[in-house]
């Protein structure tokens, strides 16, 4: 809207005094015209390409596939004489490249060394092995073949001392869980293998070399006040309950050694929840006497959560008579540190049941 319109601008043009008015003079007009020819003149002098023939691309094309081809002939050739040689020891000769000018093609098969038959070559030496005594890196080898005598127990002893100078623990109990296929009952080898464990720090690997000893042997109590050390160092209460309910599912016979070191080593636990798991693993296993009934129910008596605790105490009495006085008198006692009215009363009830 803001724009003029035609007329106004026409106008303004026709009163502008700045524009030029006057004719186009013959020397512009000439100027114009010569520099018109100048350019006229080479562009019509341009032609365009003429088209490549195909007969031409293709007799090209051809000349490239023929070179081509008689470079792969030498190659073969070359490869053949290197890689095959007569019985006599010389080497293949060398087929030439084809002279004329049709495509060097190796159609014709060419020579076949002759077939060495199996009996004539040298056959391999089979690997021998030298049977040494265990230790170091070789344990991990250890394999008890068809036919060969186990390690004796002085092998085994060396063995577990040579571990326990192992600096990484995964190492160490890769050595020890070896060792653990070849165990023997024997006082000495039992304290080797055990301070082997004792002397790692990772939690996890002391419990998967524990289970193996524990599961073969029955402990002395020597042994036991070991294996309480070894779980009283450890930081989880996962790994330790885990390793209670391993051994009290698959060990064939719980010992009364076996019993307390197991019990003692549920008492260590600060978790309410690995502390029950592990109780009711000792308490459904069953067996036990009157002291270790009462060593089982002190180990219940330390536990915050009241449900929990109910829960431990009402499966011990499921599965342990409460007839005798001491037995009764401490679970009462530990029923009694129960500050929930309903856990209290489903503890207490199982006494007259």
């Amino acid at each position: 809207m803001a724009r003029r319109t035609e007329l106004e601008g026409r106008l303004l043009a026709i009163l502008n005094p700045r524009l030029n008015r006057r004719s186009v003079s013959w020397k512009r007009l000439a100027a114009s015209s010569l520099g018109v020819f100048a350019l006229a003149f080479p562009l019509a002098a341009l032609q365009p390409a003429r088209e490549l023939k195909t007969d031409v691309v293709l007799k090209n094309t051809d000349a490239i596939l023929k070179n081509t081809d008689v470079i792969l002939s030498e190659a073969k050739d070359r490869f053949r004489a290197k890689a095959v040689e007569l019985p006599r020891g010389k080497a293949i000769p060398r087929r030439s490249a084809p002279q004329d000018d049709s495509p060097g093609r190796d159609d014709a098969p060419g020579p076949v060394p002759p077939a060495v038959p199996l009996q004539s070559m040298p056959s391999t030496p089979a690997l021998t092995i030298t049977p040494s005594a265990p230790t170091g890196v070789q344990l991990d080898r250890l394999r008890q073949a068809p036919g060969k005598t186990p390690p004796d127990v002085e092998t085994l002893i060396a063995v577990a001392r040579a571990a326990k100078k192992l600096t990484s623990d995964y190492e160490k109990g890769e050595l020890l869980v070896t060792l653990a296929k070849y165990y023997v009952r024997d006082d000495e080898l039992r304290t080797a293998y055990l301070d082997a464990v004792a002397s790692m720090t990772s939690d996890y690997e002391r419990t998967r070399t524990l289970a193996p000893l524990l599961l073969k042997d029955s402990l002395p109590m020597k042994a036991v006040a070991q294996v309480v050390k070894i779980a009283s160092m450890m930081s989880s209460d996962n790994d330790k309950a885990s390793l209670i309910v391993r051994i009290v599912r698959e060990h064939p016979t719980l010992t009364q050694s076996i019993r307390a070191a197991l019990i003692a080593t549920a008492t260590t636990m600060r978790s309410d929840y690995d502390r029950g798991r592990s109780i009711a693993a000792i308490a459904r296993r069953g067996g036990l006497s009157n002291v270790e009934v009462i060593d089982l129910i002190n180990a219940v008596k330390p536990m915050i959560d009241g449900y929990a605790k109910a829960n431990a105490l009402v499966l011990i009495a499921s599965q342990e008579a409460l007839h005798d006085a001491d037995v009764r008198r401490a679970y009462l006692s530990a029923a009694e540190t129960i500050s929930s009215a309903s856990d209290y009363r489903r503890a207490i009830v199982r006494v007259l049941e």
